[in-house]
């Protein structure tokens, strides 16, 4: 089991930044990487809709969600390398944010026994506008 040696979600924990400059690669992403025509939202879109509903947030409809392939490009805009394995990529509810976001991270790092460390965006599920940077990592 892995525990957390450095997580910073979103951009409230410290370390995070926002990125506005990268708001010039929003619309050309969206545009580029549009929700496939007829596709019913994810299971897991639904879950997280679901939570921002309950919590009274914001931008909660599913259907209106950018897609997965628009959240790593807006991503890559606002500055993520590629890494050195797949990116990882997430739809969560954020609490705090009251927002559904697309949670788009790299790996940097891997030691090959269980360590490893990287970086991450979060994108707005509804306005793909970038909600923070942050840097993660795990120990075994």
């Amino acid at each position: 089991m892995y525990r957390a040696l450095c997580t910073c979600l979103f951009l409230f924990a410290a370390g995070c930044t926002s990125s506005p400059a990268a708001t010039s690669t929003l619309p050309a992403c969206v545009v580029a990487h549009p929700v496939p025509a007829g596709s019913s939202p994810s299971s897991e879109a639904l879950v997280q809709q679901g939570k921002c509903q309950t919590d009274k947030g914001s931008g909660c409809t599913a259907s209106l969600f950018i897609s997965q392939d628009a959240a790593v490009c807006v991503a890559t805009g606002a500055g993520l390398a590629a890494g050195i394995a797949p990116r990882q990529v997430q739809i969560v509810y954020h609490y705090g944010d009251k927002v559904v976001y697309w949670q788009v991270r790299n790996t940097l790092h891997d030691d090959g026994h269980g360590a490893m460390d990287g970086e991450g965006v979060a994108v707005h599920a509804t306005t793909a506008a970038v909600g923070g940077k942050y840097g993660w990592g795990q120990i075994p």
